[in-house]
């Protein structure tokens, strides 16, 4: 092996000086130094990984700052990314309402949806429900749509139940349950009005019952200044009058105002059971907005059991 000893190799003056030839290794030897003062180049992507020094465990090579410079290696934690935050990255895990697992799979928390975080189109309230096309809508094909319950738990000289009726629908559905009289052997009447009910409508009813001994069948017709005939004789007992009717176009000017319906009591007068069907129509055209119930004489309902009427409207697209 030939040996060169010299303080400085240069080239002549105008050319560039060229160490061994293609396929040559020059060899640095363990221990030795090798200085370079002025700028060294080497060829693009001749630099292995591992000859880079090496690095703590879990740390990624960055450059931590707003400028450039040295690049450092950046520690991240299980489940933690890098953020970028205009100085540098910051080194922080997903946390609140979403959280990241070290497998990439990220979870919502129970609860942490808001209905305004939706992207969902109409309105969102008590009577729409969330369509898998996303919008908001009522149900479709119609259906009975919850309004209101009502309960009565005194005595009354008449029970109101006042502004239940609106332009929204055209036709609702009441449900009675064990509305009582205090005064023996009279007529359970509703009716319909504007909204204190100062003013309530004329009636043209028909009411028919069957007693429950299977031999009393009653046929009634009448009119009245206040209402139509739920029940006719009924006893002050406490089963009440229980049943549902319907009410057409009360809010409607368009029109006058029917009810059909049927229920079930107890009347005094042949002292049997009697289920019963009535129909009835308002004979002015005026807009209804509230609903009353009252008896022929005495008050209705009961301090010990209350009476209940449900509300609701009829949803027909």
């Amino acid at each position: 092996m030939s040996e060169l000893k010299t303080n400085k190799i240069s080239p002549a003056t105008g050319t560039a000086l060229a160490v061994g030839d293609s396929g040559d290794t020059i060899t640095v030897p363990s221990g030795a130094t090798f200085t370079v003062d002025g700028t060294l180049t080497l060829s693009d992507g001749s630099i292995a990984n591992a000859k880079l020094a090496n690095m703590a465990a879990n740390t990624v090579k960055v450059r931590d700052a707003n400028s450039s410079g040295v690049p450092s290696d950046k520690a991240l934690a299980t489940t933690e990314i890098l953020i970028g935050d205009g100085t540098g990255f910051t080194a922080a895990a997903l946390s609140g309402d979403v959280t990241m697992a070290n497998t990439g799979a990220v979870t919502i928390a129970t609860d942490a949806v808001d209905i305004a975080m939706l992207s969902a189109t109409g309105t969102a309230s008590a009577t729409t429900f969330l369509r898998g096309d996303n919008a908001w809508a009522e149900p479709g094909g119609g259906g009975l749509i919850f309004l209101s319950k009502n309960t009565l738990s005194d005595a009354a000289s008449t029970w109101d139940i006042t502004d239940c009726f609106t332009a929204t629908y055209s036709k609702y559905l009441v449900q009675v349950s064990r509305l009582q009289t205090t005064t023996e052997n009279v007529d359970l009447y509703c009716t319909v009005g504007n909204s204190d009910l100062s003013s309530i409508s004329s009636w043209q009813w028909m009411w028919t019952g069957l007693g429950t001994n299977g031999t009393t069948h009653l046929n009634m017709v009448g009119s009245s200044a206040g209402g139509f005939l739920l029940q006719d004789g009924q006893h002050n007992t406490t089963s009440g009058w229980s049943g549902n009717f319907w009410i057409f176009n009360p809010f409607g000017t368009d029109g006058i105002t029917r009810s059909m319906g049927q229920g079930e009591a107890y009347a005094n007068a042949s002292a049997e059971g009697f289920w019963n069907s009535s129909y009835g129509g308002d004979a002015g055209t005026a807009s209804a907005v509230s609903m009353r119930f009252y008896a022929s004489s005495g008050d209705v309902g009961d301090a010990v059991y209350d009476g209940q009427a449900t509300l609701y409207g009829l949803a027909e697209s």
